[in-house]
């Protein structure tokens, strides 16, 4: 009987068919294809096999895996890691904090001993420990020492203002100041926001010692003046004069622009050195 039944299938998937597409109208055969059982059946199980390795890959390889209700998502993974190293610092922390504590009682009961049952006394745990300053810790020791700095080169300028005061300085060029003086923050000079391709002006008599470009600050100049005075001029379009050049004051030698990386629109970055330290310009330059 089983024979039977599965010779019945085996010829029935044989038998041959047409498919035929024709005129409704006029029944003129279109179109014909003969096909068996056998045909269609291979034909449906390798169009399902092709949509189901399309749908594998796509979801392994492409972002439609995270529409999965429990696939976990890269935020996710990278926040249980955090967890787990969180949860690692806190059981650290107190293992330390438990061992202090007995280690104090013990020392107040009157026994000089550090160590109980053989665990490292306080000293050793601690010493384990990442004590190196972090980020923020730098940062701020940074910044209190360039206002100490700051201070002693105020304190020191004092007895020296006056000399370079009595000189007349031309302005380099006139406009908005739009970043101010700031040691502290290590801003040595002044920007001064002003139309592109306006005229730079030397602002004491002296000599070119710097003309050049950089990535950072564009085409520069630096003019060496009387009294270990020294100018400097940055972003500037272009520069008028080379190394060794003589200038006087008021004489053009550049072009303000908007070169370098640390620039955010036309400007002069100006700045005013005095026996090898900053000063502020607008201590001696009226630029409005």
């Amino acid at each position: 009987m089983a024979k039977q039944n599965k010779k019945k299938v085996i010829t029935r998937l044989r038998r041959t068919y047409r498919l035929v597409i024709m005129n409704d109208q006029t029944f003129e055969e279109k179109w014909s294809y003969r096909l068996t059982g056998l045909n269609v059946l291979t034909a449906v199980s390798g169009i399902a096999m092709v949509l189901i390795f399309i749908g594998i890959m796509l979801i392994s390889f492409t972002p439609l895996k995270r529409l999965l209700p429990e696939y976990p998502d890269a935020e996710f993974h990278e926040q249980m890691i955090q967890n787990a190293v969180r949860l690692d610092s806190i059981e650290h922390e107190l293992m330390v904090r438990d061992q202090y504590i007995r280690n104090l009682r013990h020392i107040l009961a009157g026994d000089s001993r550090t160590k109980i049952d053989d665990v490292p006394d306080t000293v050793e745990l601690y010493g384990n420990l990442n004590m190196e300053p972090s980020k923020e810790d730098s940062v701020l020791r940074r910044r209190v020492k360039l206002e100490q700095q700051a201070s002693l080169v105020g304190q020191q300028f004092n007895n020296d203002k006056g000399n370079i005061k009595k000189m007349t300085f031309f302005a380099p060029v006139k406009g908005l100041i739009s970043n101010y003086f700031n040691y502290g923050e290590g801003h040595y000079g002044i920007d001064i926001a002003t139309e592109k391709s306006s005229s730079v002006h030397a602002t004491l008599p002296g000599t070119v010692i710097s003309s050049s470009w950089s990535l950072e600050t564009g085409y520069s100049l630096q003019i060496q003046h009387p009294n270990n005075l020294v100018s400097v001029y940055k972003h500037n379009e272009s520069l008028l004069k080379e190394q060794g050049d003589l200038v006087v004051a008021g004489e053009v030698v550049a072009f303000v622009g908007n070169t370098g990386e640390f620039t955010t629109g036309p400007h002069l970055h100006f700045e005013l050195w005095h026996n090898g330290l900053p000063v502020n310009p607008q201590d001696y330059i009226d630029f409005e």
